[in-house]
């Protein structure tokens, strides 16, 4: 997908976004690290992966179109 100038172009962090999380992060990486080390089962499954995905193509589109969308709307 080309992206325009009118369009996000970046990926750079705000100032406080890694120490606002970096508990957070910290907590999910060694909750990975026992899930992969131990055998441990993980908290998060394919099916909230793809609400995480239905959320992010939702925001996308509401943005782009200049609306609110529903979730599980059709692309128009």
């Amino acid at each position: 997908m080309p992206f325009w100038k009118t369009e996000v172009s970046s990926d750079v962090l705000e100032a406080f976004f890694l120490e606002r999380y970096r508990a957070a992060y910290a907590l999910e990486i060694a909750h990975f690290f026992d899930a992969v080390t131990q055998g441990k089962p993980v908290r998060t499954t394919v099916a909230d992966g793809v609400k995480a995905l239905e959320l992010a193509e939702a925001a996308t589109r509401s943005w782009r179109e200049g609306r609110a969308v529903k979730l599980g709307e059709d692309a128009r």
